[in-house]
């Protein structure tokens, strides 16, 4: 569990860089990748920094291990997360994949602009 919210930490390091091509190619996985191609998914990452701005913390609110018989392990992190324009929960999902934990899916919910920002 410990390795996979240190790539969650490395996402969002990354983030604030704006090493969007850095998490492209070295925290996604093969199946986000699939989903999204580089050519729509650097220029996305972007776009979220541009709205969200950067990042600032976080709070673990809740895990989650699902095993599957088909696709293997998949961890949820459910995390309450402050950017400087908005709060925000996040949803990521991380499976093994070449002996270590890649992002398959990052989602965003329950947006709220920050007052005074």
């Amino acid at each position: 569990m410990n390795i996979a919210k240190e790539k969650v930490q490395e996402f969002h390091v990354k983030y604030n860089e704006k090493e969007f091509d850095v998490i492209y190619d070295t925290i996604l996985s093969k199946e986000f990748k699939e989903s999204m191609n580089r050519d729509n998914g650097v220029p996305f990452m972007s776009n979220v920094y541009d709205i969200f701005g950067g990042y600032q913390n976080s709070e673990l609110k809740k895990t989650n291990v699902i095993t599957g018989f088909i696709g293997g392990e998949k961890i949820e992190l459910f995390y309450y997360s402050n950017y400087k324009k908005y709060t925000v929960n996040e949803l990521f999902v991380l499976k093994k994949e070449n002996d270590s934990y890649k992002i398959i899916k990052v989602e965003y919910s329950n947006t709220q602009v920050r007052s005074g920002k």
